[in-house]
C-alpha cells in the first residue's frame, strides 16, 4: 500500500458518522462521499487521523493496518494516513502506536464512499529491563572478598556462549563456580551440585538435568524460557533452606505487555518453540515453551549400526491472573523426559528418567508495608534402567544377565514467606 496526499483538495463531504469506542479508547468517524475521486464499484481509499486522547496531539509514526488486509501504513507528522484499494466490506482497523495502548476499531466501507476515522490512543508504560546495581571491591594483601549475589539479566543470557542453550553452562563464568567439561552440575566454593538449592520461580527442583546416565550434560530448563538468575555463591540467608554451597533461582520470562509473540529456533542441538501473551486487558499472561534435542538423530546419521541412542525433551508452562491490584495468583509446570537405549554385540541396555513438577504461587500485598508470597509444590523424579548382557564366557552354564532397577522420589512443599517494613531502615522476614 502508498500513502497518498492532496491535502489541498477541495472536498464536498456526505455520508454518516461511524462511532467505535474500546474501553477507554475512543475512535470516531465519518463516511463522505468523494465527488471527484470516487465512481460506483472502484476500489475504496480509507482516510483518518490519529490522535492522543488526552492532549489530542496527533502521533505520528503509529502502524495502521485493516485486519485481513495484507500491509500496512503509518501515520504522518500531521497524525494522518491513507489506506488504498479496499473493496467493499465491514473491516476492523488496527493502530499500533509505541507507548500507546494498542486499539481496534470497526469501520463499514460503502461503494461510492470515501470513509474517514479519527482515532484517539491512550498512552500505556513501557516496560523495561531491570537494572541491576551491584558493588565492587578490590584489595590488596588483604583478606579475600565475601561471596555476593550474582545477577544475570535476560540480555546477558542471550549473549553468553554456551552449549546446547543450557542455562547451567551460562553460570559457569560467575565468580566462584566451577563445572566440568561435559556435565553441567554445578560446583560452587567447592560444595557439590546436591549442595546448591536451585528454584524456578520460587520452587525447588531436584535434579534438574538431562542425560543424567552421563553426569547430567544439560539443564531441564530452556534457557530461551528463563528471563533473570540470581546466582548466591554465600552469605545468603537461612529463608533459603539448609542448602550449604550456593542459590541459584530462575524467573522465567514475563510476557510482552501488548500481544502474543510466538518463536521456533533451531541449533546445533536442539529444536524449540515459546509463545507468550496475555488475557484479559493484561491482567493474565502466559508461556509456553517446549525443546527436543535431537542428539539421538545426529548420531544414527553418524553411526550406521545406530546402537546408541539417548533422546530428551522439555516442556514449561505458566499462567498467572492478577484477580485485584494487590492479589496474583499463578499456576507453573514443568515436564522433562529422558530415553537411552544401547545394543551392542547382544548386550542391551535401557534407561528411563522423567521428571514432573507442578506448583502454585501466590502474591499479596495485604499493606503498604506487609506482604507476603506463599508457594505449593508437587515433584516427582521416576527412574527406571534395566538390561541384559548375553555373554557365556564371563558365566559358564548361564545364557543371559538381567538387571531391573525401578525408583520413584515424590515431594511436597509449602513455603509461605512475609516481610513488614518496620521503618525506612528496618525489614522483618518470617517465614
Amino acid at each position: 500500500m502508498t500513502r497518498m496526499g492532496g491535502r489541498g483538495m477541495r472536498r464536498r463531504w456526505m455520508g454518516i458518522v461511524l462511532c467505535a469506542a474500546m474501553g477507554a479508547i475512543g475512535a470516531e468517524g465519518v463516511t463522505a462521499q468523494d465527488g471527484g475521486a470516487a465512481q460506483s464499484g472502484a476500489a475504496i481509499q480509507l482516510r483518518g487521523g490519529v490522535a492522543d486522547g488526552a492532549s489530542g496531539a496527533p502521533v505520528p509514526n503509529a502502524q495502521v493496518r485493516v485486519l485481513g488486509v495484507p500491509g500496512d501504513v503509518a501515520t504522518r507528522a500531521d497524525g494522518t494516513f491513507v489506506v488504498r484499494d479496499l473493496p467493499p466490506g465491514e473491516y476492523t482497523l488496527q493502530v499500533n502506536a509505541l507507548g500507546y495502548r494498542v486499539v481496534e476499531t470497526p469501520f463499514v466501507a460503502l461503494p461510492d464512499a470515501t470513509p474517514f476515522l479519527r482515532v484517539t490512543v491512550e498512552a500505556t508504560p513501557l516496560e523495561i529491563s531491570e537494572i541491576v546495581v551491584t558493588p565492587g571491591r578490590f584489595g590488596i594483601m588483604g583478606t579475600a572478598a565475601p561471596a555476593t549475589r550474582q545477577t544475570l539479566t535476560r540480555e546477558d543470557l542471550e549473549t553468553l556462549p554456551q552449549l546446547g542453550e543450557d542455562v547451567f553452562r551460562s553460570l559457569q563464568r560467575v565468580p566462584g563456580v566451577a563445572a566440568e567439561d561435559i556435565s553441567t552440575r554445578l560446583n560452587v566454593r567447592g560444595g557439590s551440585d546436591q549442595e546448591i538449592l536451585v528454584t524456578v520461580d520460587g520452587a525447588e527442583l531436584y535434579e534438574p538435568y538431562h542425560l543424567k546416565d552421563f553426569d547430567g550434560v544439560l539443564g531441564i530448563v530452556d534457557v530461551q524460557s528463563v528471563g533473570g538468575i540470581d546466582m548466591i555463591t554465600g552469605g545468603f540467608p537461612v529463608e533459603y533452606g539448609d542448602k550449604t554451597a550456593g542459590v541459584f533461582n530462575m524467573q522465567t520470562l514475563d510476557p510482552p505487555v501488548q500481544q502474543t509473540r510466538t518463536a521456533v529456533g533451531l541449533s546445533i542441538m536442539n529444536l524449540s518453540f515459546m509463545s507468550r501473551g496475555t488475557f484479559d486487558s493484561g491482567d493474565g499472561s502466559w508461556l509456553v515453551s517446549a525443546r527436543r534435542g535431537y542428539l539421538d538423530i545426529a548420531l544414527a546419521l553418524t553411526d550406521s549400526d545406530g546402537n546408541f541412542s539417548p533422546t530428551y525433551w522439555d516442556a514449561l508452562a505458566k499462567a498467572r491472573y492478577r484477580v485485584h491490584r494487590s492479589h496474583t495468583v499463578s499456576a507453573h509446570f514443568l515436564y522433562a523426559s529422558d530415553d537411552l537405549t544401547v545394543d551392542e554385540d547382544g548386550d542391551f541396555v535401557e534407561s528411563k528418567w522423567r521428571s514432573t513438577y507442578g506448583w502454585l504461587g501466590w502474591q499479596a500485598e495485604l499493606t503498604p508495608v506487609l506482604r507476603a508470597h506463599t508457594v505449593a509444590s508437587f515433584g516427582r523424579v521416576t527412574r527406571n534402567r534395566g538390561g541384559f548382557e548375553n555373554n557365556p564366557e564371563f558365566s559358564p552354564g548361564l545364557e543371559a544377565h538381567f538387571a531391573d532397577d525401578s525408583r520413584t522420589f515424590d515431594v511436597f512443599g509449602l513455603k509461605q514467606d512475609w516481610s513488614y517494613e518496620l521503618s525506612d531502615n528496618a525489614l522483618l522476614k518470617v517465614g
